[in-house]
């Protein structure tokens, strides 16, 4: 993480997109997908990695958002070609990967990835679809990850989806990537959420993309 001075706060902007959390990398990845060069996303994009408000950056003469600019550049990013079950924690002789989500007061969640635990019961299952229907999931990992990470003990409940996806935003690149992009990776499995998330992203995912924040051409 780079450090940043910013009206007398202490900003943390990440150097790739594994420090990043997952919010920004939807945003990024929303960003990126309108193929838009102009200095317009480029604002748009110092803002989501540097987290300093659209309108404030809007008002910086133009040398200072080329500093903030070239601050935000990030490593291109390069997803994996394939997870294994194992790295994903899906392996049921294995333990599930655990990590480890900070709401916005700071109390501190831990969810085991648990891909199948929402077609334990057969009255789940049209609920988890109706939840992903027509959704594009590539900019929707966060109700994915509502869905396939739970705590001990956690009973599914579809009215709580939306403050649980809400709280996933908030979830580090680095400890879920490998969980979510096994869907992405993989077409060949039967449950429901695989193939829907394996046929989707067949589209909206490249294997190897750049994230050009602030390359010195603003």
């Amino acid at each position: 993480m780079k450090q940043l001075e910013y009206n007398q706060r202490i900003l943390s902007i990440p150097e790739t997109i594994w420090e990043m959390d997952l919010e920004q990398f939807i945003d990024i990845n929303e960003e990126l997908a309108k193929q838009d060069e102009s200095i317009s996303s480029q604002m748009r994009l110092v803002s989501i990695v540097s987290r300093i408000p659209l309108q404030e950056i809007e008002e910086m003469d133009f040398n200072r958002f080329c500093e903030l600019a070239e601050l935000c550049t990030i490593a291109d990013l390069k997803l994996p070609d394939v997870v294994t079950e194992d790295e994903a924690g899906v392996d049921e002789t294995k333990r599930p990967i655990r990590f480890v989500v900070r709401d916005e007061k700071g109390r501190e969640h831990t969810y085991n990835f648990q891909p199948d635990y929402a077609w334990s019961r057969v009255k789940y299952i049209a609920k988890v679809e109706d939840l992903l229907r027509g959704r594009d999931l590539m900019t929707h990992l966060h109700y994915v990850l509502a869905l396939t990470a739970w705590k001990d003990g956690e009973i599914f409940d579809e009215r709580l989806i939306e403050n649980k996806a809400k709280l996933m935003l908030r979830a580090r690149m680095e400890d879920v990537y490998r969980p979510l992009f096994f869907f992405a990776l993989r077409g060949g499995r039967s449950s429901l959420l695989m193939r829907i998330f394996s046929r989707a992203s067949k589209q909206a995912v490249r294997k190897e993309r750049s994230a050009p924040v602030g390359d010195g051409t603003v």
